[in-house]
């Protein structure tokens, strides 16, 4: 459930139990009354589904979250040996790309943490030639490759949470929605209370007031350059896997995608005299989520 769901939840279940409490002062009031009955059995749905949403439907699995540590530990320090090398190059923005911390990958879902690590993996084999055999050898990248490919290949889950079904996820947004408009009725009919319980009142209102819920926008900003001679690329074209928006770079090679979806994705690159070019990146939620390209 998404920060906004909780915090919605949060004041459901609130009002539900301040009219429970309060049951007498509007038991008489048949408009009321049958509006607070609706809301309650659409508070019942809500937790339901809920509740289902939160239900594991996969099979736990200790070799998976095991192969997910090995995978972890490798990505994570090749990570750190290259970013060292990458920052000292003045290739800042390549090494911010790199994904160091080993909790990264653990606290990810398992399709997240195997795009992490695959994005870790394609970035240093890119910029090997700027790594010495100190730090990165493309035996180290071949061992990697071996653990995510290990990781993807093992059945089950390392966690014990799932996102639901497409039709669990529609229908637990439906509820809510319908308990948005409930409410509105609710503050509506509460207005015959404003002169004869002014205090009821003045409660419904709080009660119903949903908690202000601060939300990051989700970026993600491309530079398009030539691998051969770095320079930038305009008119290219970007798509994203998980949207249905698309980019072309200006004349300093950027593309912007505003307001997108988090975790793991396939971007697709196309410009006129290159390769098409696609790679596997991690869209971190809430920030911007800047990427220097090289096709």
């Amino acid at each position: 459930m998404t920060s906004i769901e909780v915090a919605k939840i949060t004041t459901f279940s609130g009002l539900d139990t301040f009219l429970t409490e309060n049951s007498g002062i509007f038991q008489n009031n048949i408009a009321f009354n049958t509006e607070r009955t609706d809301f309650t059995t659409g508070f019942m749905q809500v937790k339901t589904l809920a509740t289902a949403l939160s239900v594991d439907s996969t099979a736990y699995s200790a070799q998976k979250l095991q192969a997910k540590r090995d995978m972890a530990i490798l990505a994570a320090s090749l990570a750190g040996f290259a970013q060292v090398v990458l920052y000292k190059s003045g290739k800042k923005l390549e090494g911010s790309q790199l994904h160091v911390s080993i909790t990264d990958y653990l606290q990810a879902s398992d399709p997240e943490a195997k795009a992490l690590a695959q994005s870790n993996h394609d970035l240093l084999n890119a910029s090997i030639a700027d790594l010495t055999p100190d730090y990165v050898t493309a035996a180290d990248l071949t061992d990697l490759q071996a653990k995510i490919d290990t990781f993807n290949n093992i059945h089950g889950a390392s966690t014990t949470v799932h996102q639901g079904t497409t039709e669990q996820r529609r229908n637990f947004k439906n509820a809510i929605q319908y308990l948005d408009t409930k409410i509105v009725i609710l503050r509506m009919l509460g207005r015959r209370f404003m002169d004869s319980n002014p205090d009821f009142y003045n409660q419904l209102l709080k009660q119903s007031t949903f908690v202000s819920v601060h939300v990051h926008h989700t970026t993600l900003s491309i530079t398009i350059k030539s691998k051969a001679d770095n320079s930038i690329i305009p008119n290219a074209t970007a798509m994203l896997s998980n949207s249905t928006k698309t980019g072309i770079s200006d004349a300093t090679g950027l593309i912007t995608f505003n307001k997108i979806r988090r975790g793991a994705a396939i971007l697709t690159v196309k410009a006129n005299g290159f390769e098409d070019y696609s790679c596997n990146i991690h869209i971190v939620n809430g920030h911007d989520n800047p990427l220097d390209l090289l096709i």
